[in-house]
């Protein structure tokens, strides 16, 4: 059996993050064909507890706490860390690490060895910045743009093996290039979700994140600040619940001065909270990789209002009006927030079709295996 070490800025659990649930779905798949060693590199470190609690039933070998910056130069650093050292020097077959950023302060960029999960494009997310944002932030974007554009496309092309979370139309096809799309943990939780609870008087919209990620934040904020009223203006009673870890303080204090928001903060179990609710949004408007929270949410049987930011990738399987709705701009989203309070059946019909497609296309458990990973993996 093949012996991979597997790197990445978190524990690979399944939590409220993106970016963990897919650690934790290439690291499930990755066990079903070698042996996996962990190692993570959080700039914070990673809790005593939780990082026990995973030793318990894996190899885990520590923490590496790279810098939280990246270069956007890609030029090579002094940086060195002992533990990486001493890793590169066990006779691993793969070095397999998340995110361009690890991969760069961990000086292993030139491995022979590396495969290398970019998840998202990075020149994608600094174009939409570009057209999106404004004042200083465009011009940043503008600038790392010209300058990392050409060095991204060369470091990438010399690794051995890079995997996407879909096709982006500013990288490069290339024969080391792959997708191997996200897909959310299959569980007796999403059975939990759609449980039937005592019907509330009002109707409650969920949005759910990692708070402290900007485009999420930025998103809900302008979701708020444009289409909430248009929403309370034609159905008051409705309520949009806000639950998501690291929210900064001057969202949190202003999001709480809203008619009809509840600012809720990190919470213990989703579970409770999809089941509370009757339907979810993702506003975001910046973004390059697939949204997981799409994936969650329907498969815990709720349906959705998505930008079509969130919407790419899903494009040809989970389509408008069949299992979700996609709104065009801020204007179209409060309609579409709208019809779905005010038009239950519908509501009904686009969540079990949703929840139908994500079973069948997009989870997976202890037991799956990636033919991709296998044959690309396996020789």
């Amino acid at each position: 059996m093949k012996k991979i070490l597997f790197i990445s800025p978190t524990i690979p659990e399944a939590s409220d993050s993106g970016g963990a649930h897919r650690s934790h779905y290439l690291f499930t798949e990755l066990r079903q064909i070698a042996e996996v060693h962990v190692c993570t590199c959080s700039p914070t470190g990673i809790p005593h507890d939780k990082a026990k609690k995973f030793a318990e039933h894996n190899i885990y070998l520590g923490n590496i706490p790279i810098p939280r910056r990246f270069s956007f130069s890609l030029e090579s650093h002094r940086l060195a860390f002992p533990l990486m050292e001493a890793l590169k020097k066990r006779d691993y077959d793969y070095i397999f690490v998340r995110y361009l950023h690890s991969a760069y302060w961990l000086n292993l960029l030139q491995h022979e060895s590396l495969i290398l999960d970019c998840d998202d494009c990075q020149l994608e997310l600094l174009q939409q910045m570009r057209e999106h944002c404004s004042g200083m932030t465009k011009l940043l974007a503008w600038y790392y743009l010209k300058k990392f554009a050409s060095k991204y496309q060369e470091c990438i092309s010399r690794i051995p093996l890079v995997i996407y979370a879909r096709h982006s139309p500013l990288a490069r096809s290339a024969p080391n290039a792959v997708v191997i799309p996200n897909k959310v943990l299959r569980s007796a939780a999403s059975d939990r979700a759609i449980e039937q609870r005592p019907r509330q008087r009002h109707t409650t919209v969920l949005f759910v994140g990692l708070l402290s990620y900007p485009p999420n934040h930025f998103g809900l904020d302008q979701f708020i600040k444009h289409s909430w009223p248009n929403v309370l203006e034609e159905v008051p009673d409705v309520r949009l619940k806000v639950v998501g870890a690291k929210l900064p303080k001057r969202f949190a204090r202003k999001w709480s001065r809203v008619a009809n928001v509840d600012v809720c903060g990190y919470v213990p179990s989703l579970d409770d909270v999809y089941a509370d609710v009757d339907f979810c949004i993702s506003p975001v408007s910046v973004g390059s990789g697939t949204h997981i929270k799409v994936l969650e949410s329907l498969s815990r049987g709720k349906t959705m209002v998505v930008s079509t930011r969130s919407h790419r990738g899903f494009e040809e399987t989970l389509k408008d009006g069949e299992s979700l709705l996609v709104a065009r701009d801020f204007k179209d989203f409060a309609r579409k927030v709208c019809d779905l309070v005010k038009d239950v059946p519908l509501r009904e019909r686009l969540s079990q079709m949703g929840r139908s497609i994500v079973e069948q296309s997009f989870t997976y458990d202890a037991s799956t295996r990636s033919s991709m990973l296998a044959d690309l993996l396996v020789g």
